[in-house]
C-alpha cells in the first residue's frame, strides 16, 4: 500500500512539473491556440491530481484502519 501511495504522489509531482512546462508555454505562444491547448493541458493535470490526491486519501484510511 505504501508504493501505491508513493507512486501516486511521485505522478502528482510530475503533473505538477507538466502545469509548470504549460504555462511556461503559454508566457511566449508561436501561435494563439498554443494557449488555449495549454490551458486545456492544464485543466486536466489539475483534475487528475484531484483525482490521484483522492486515491491516496482513501488509500491512508484503509491503511490506519488496518492498524
Amino acid at each position: 500500500m505504501k508504493q501505491a501511495i508513493r507512486t501516486l504522489s511521485t505522478r502528482i509531482n510530475i503533473l505538477y512539473q507538466e502545469i509548470e512546462w504549460c504555462e511556461n508555454q503559454m508566457e511566449e505562444p508561436e501561435m494563439n491556440c498554443e494557449i488555449e491547448f495549454a490551458m486545456n493541458d492544464i485543466a486536466n493535470f489539475k483534475r487528475e491530481i484531484e483525482e490521484l490526491q483522492e486515491a491516496i486519501k482513501i488509500l491512508n484510511n484503509h491503511q490506519n484502519k488496518v492498524k
